[in-house]
């Protein structure tokens, strides 16, 4: 598939939304919030976490939500282009793979 649409901007856009599920994966963001809840120990006295613990959690969230947003973004704009080549029916099979798992996404 590569080779066949070399320079295709649907395929570009394609890797760029492997490429930011590839980074989603990297993000680990189940450790940061379990290191968040371990660290708020209620006993007979509440220790809460310090104020740095809770910006760097809440710009790591923040970066997820950004990372979401583009994914979503280039989805639909690589979808745009592999629907018009469904439409005028050049490599209509190869494209309708890539069309459906975009759609996924």
């Amino acid at each position: 598939m590569k080779t066949k649409f070399r320079n295709d901007k649907g395929l570009k856009n394609m890797e760029k939304v492997n490429r930011a599920l590839l980074n989603y994966l990297k993000l680990s963001l189940e450790n940061e919030y379990q290191y968040l809840i371990n660290n708020t120990v209620i006993n007979n006295t509440v220790s809460l976490p310090t104020k740095q613990m809770l910006q760097y959690v809440l710009t790591r969230t923040q970066g997820f939500a950004k990372l979401m947003c583009r994914i979503e973004n280039v989805s639909k704009c690589a979808a745009t282009f592999f629907r018009g080549r469904i439409q005028i029916g050049h490599a209509w099979t190869p494209s309708t793979i890539a069309y459906s798992i975009l759609s996924r996404i």
